[in-house]
């Protein structure tokens, strides 16, 4: 989903899925950590919720 407020916006996407625990990345495995560089570098604020066995919710939110 998404939304715009004055100049605001956002990105949200969610799934009711496994999840997983979060832990530091396995080795060769970057996907969360590019996603986290790709939004510092429109100076978006990225975040990551997972739960196991509740699914995983991931949120980029940046100023237009």
């Amino acid at each position: 989903s998404q939304k715009t407020e004055q100049n605001q916006f956002q990105l949200t996407i969610a799934d009711n899925g496994v999840g997983f625990t979060q832990s530091k990345p396995k080795p060769g495995h970057y996907g969360l950590r590019g996603m986290e560089e790709q939004a510092a570098l429109i100076n978006g604020r990225f975040s990551v919720e997972s739960k196991p066995q509740k699914g995983t919710t991931i949120s980029i939110e940046f100023e237009g």
